[in-house]
C-alpha cells in the first residue's frame, strides 16, 4: 500500500533533516506605548483644567484694588538724597495726619473682607 503525501498549500514544508524555523512571537510593546501616551495626555489635560479652576477661584477671592494718589496727604518732598534734606522732609511731615490716613485705609481693608 502506498501512502500518498498530500501537500497542503497553507503549511510550509521543510526539507527532511532540517529543523523547522521557530515562529516569531508578536511583540505587544506598540499597543503598550500607545496606551501609555494616551493616559499621559489625559492626565496632563486633567491637571491643566484643575489648575485653571484653582486660578479662577483664587482670583475671585482677592480684595478690590483701590487706586489713589499715595502722596495726597504728604507735603512736597525734595529729590535730594542728602541727610539734611531727608531730615527736613521728615520734620515737615505731619505724623498725626499720616497715622489717620493709614488707619482709615486699614479700616477700609478690614471692612471689605
Amino acid at each position: 500500500m502506498e501512502q500518498s503525501s498530500a501537500v497542503s498549500p497553507n503549511i510550509p514544508q521543510t526539507p527532511p533533516g532540517q529543523a523547522p524555523l521557530p515562529q516569531r512571537e508578536k511583540s505587544s510593546i506598540g499597543p503598550l506605548i500607545g496606551t501609555l501616551i494616551i493616559v499621559l495626555i489625559i492626565a496632563a489635560g486633567g491637571l491643566y483644567f484643575w489648575g485653571a479652576k484653582l486660578n479662577s477661584m483664587n482670583s475671585n477671592n482677592l480684595p478690590p484694588l483701590i487706586l489713589g494718589d499715595d502722596s495726597a496727604g504728604l507735603p512736597p518732598t525734595s529729590s535730594s538724597d542728602s541727610v539734611a534734606a531727608i531730615e527736613m522732609d521728615v520734620s515737615a511731615t505731619d505724623m498725626d495726619t499720616l497715622e489717620r490716613e493709614v488707619g482709615a485705609d486699614m479700616q477700609a481693608i478690614d471692612s471689605s473682607m
